[in-house]
């Protein structure tokens, strides 16, 4: 039995009356629930317009996932980078300064951002056969394109987008 706003709310409306109620608190569970909520209803339709079963799947979705270990998601990872490294990717072609420069960036913002403990992550640069791109894969790898680093010239982008790429690891999805 899910527990549904009220009739004509919706999903991002319920999420953040449950913060409320929960004194506001930020801790990744309630952001959890407010990311699930944005994905529900990415429109804002209100629950009467969400099919019964698209809430219900949903929840399924998020209770299955939390269950799952991460060494399951670890193990996703490493097979997805490497069929990706077969056919896609190749190996990076970035210099090894520009690399450092960029993990070490990244490092120190990852400990700001995260003062109890940086999540688990592991920062890869590959060379794309399909252009500029970042992607999070299972179990916390961010693959970062040299086309990327190279389009943009600017480490402050770059890192904005790991930032985006960091919350899909988080939030595992």
């Amino acid at each position: 039995q899910l527990n549904r706003p009220a009739e004509g709310r919706t999903w991002l409306e319920f999420a953040e009356a449950t913060i409320e109620r929960m004194g506001g608190d930020d801790s990744l569970t309630i952001d959890r629930m407010a990311a699930s909520a944005r994905l529900l209803t990415a429109e804002n339709r209100p629950l009467d317009a969400i099919p019964a079963h698209e809430a219900t799947l949903a929840a399924a979705a998020r209770t299955i996932a939390a269950w799952i270990p991460p060494s399951v998601d670890e193990a996703l990872g490493r097979n997805a980078l490497a069929q990706i490294d077969g056919s896609w990717m190749q190996p990076s072609q970035l210099p090894l300064d520009d690399q450092t420069r960029l993990r070490e960036r990244f490092g120190a913002a990852m400990q700001a951002a995260y003062p109890q403990g940086v999540p688990a992550y592991r920062l890869e640069f590959r060379k794309s056969k399909i252009g500029p791109n970042a992607f999070a894969l299972p179990g916390g790898t961010m693959v970062l394109t040299d086309e990327l680093v190279k389009l943009v010239d600017d480490d402050s982008v770059v890192l904005g987008v790991l930032g985006h790429e960091i919350g899909h690891v988080t939030l595992r999805h």
